[in-house]
């Protein structure tokens, strides 16, 4: 693509007929990750000194990032309609949900790279578990190889509001998470190897509960994977002032899990991006409307 075509499309974004914004943005859009790959020089100041041109750059970006994210979870949306029959319904599919979140930053992510890598570290967990169907030996194996091994860690509380913290292509990029992005890995890791791992939308920090007829504990992945009580819980929420409910430990669904992630981010961007706060309760309300 020309840096001509670009300039002049990034120019018209200013144009006050909406029609026009939106064949500049179907444009965009067509160009795929050219276009997000200049927009991000025009930005960074590669390719021009005008700060007028940078910013509509800059807005071009996070509108073609919220678009992608919004048309992906449509997608995750027909895909689960599809997939209901008479037996059993359609299922929300969380690593979709979860990486379509992510493309509000990322909208030219390689998915299929990232995928990769987690059916890879999946398979080598499958082969450290091989010989157990004990499942608190199987999270002792995860705790090894993601920890010890791989040195998956937790970011420090004072980096929760860095929203690559929330995007899971760069949390497997950095091995580096918040709660609900580590739970997030740990969960798409157990449904490969069709362990019984659920997310738990605990209060302020989100956890994973492992759950069958023999077993059943929970589990904190951001905190190197150690094993927590329910009273902990409840002694945690007591030391905030929020009172304590058992219901707060039970499972949730994947779309539970992926609306609690944009949550996050709509508070991150609160102060910062009117327009990815918007952007975030716009694919909350798809998801709950649905």
């Amino acid at each position: 693509m020309a840096h001509r075509e670009l300039d002049s499309l990034v120019r018209l974004l200013d144009d006050p007929d909406p029609t026009v914004r939106e064949a500049v943005f179907g444009r965009l859009t067509e160009l795929g990750t050219d276009a997000t790959v200049q927009l991000r020089d025009i930005v960074e100041g590669k390719l021009h000194s005008d700060q007028d041109i940078h910013q509509a750059a800059q807005e071009a970006l996070v509108e073609l990032g919220l678009r992608k994210m919004i048309d992906t979870l449509q997608k995750v949306l027909r895909a689960e309609e599809s997939a209901v029959t008479d037996e059993s319904p359609g299922e929300f599919d969380l690593e979709e949900g979860a990486f379509a979140v992510a493309m509000h930053r990322y909208p030219d992510m390689d998915i299929t790279s990232y995928r990769s890598q987690l059916d890879t570290m999946a398979e080598l967990l499958r082969w450290r578990t091989r010989d157990t169907d004990i499942g608190i030996e199987a999270v002792r194996e995860f705790r090894i190889y993601l920890v010890h091994q791989q040195l998956w860690k937790g970011v420090s509380q004072n980096k929760y509001h860095d929203p690559d913290n929330s995007c899971l292509n760069r949390v497997i990029d950095r091995r580096r998470g918040i709660p609900i992005s580590m739970s997030v890995v740990w969960l798409l890791l157990a449904e490969r190897l069709g362990l019984p791992l659920y997310g738990v939308s605990f209060p302020v920090h989100f956890l994973v509960r492992y759950r069958n007829e023999r077993e059943d504990f929970i589990v904190d992945p951001y905190n190197d994977g150690v094993l927590v009580t329910e009273e902990q819980c409840k002694a945690f929420l007591e030391s905030i002032g929020v009172e304590f409910h058992s219901a707060f430990l039970e499972p949730v669904d994947a779309r539970h899990v992926v609306v609690r992630m944009m949550r996050n981010l709509a508070e991150i961007y609160q102060e910062s991006n009117p327009r990815l706060v918007v952007g975030m309760e716009e694919g909350i309300r798809l998801l709950a409307e649905s």
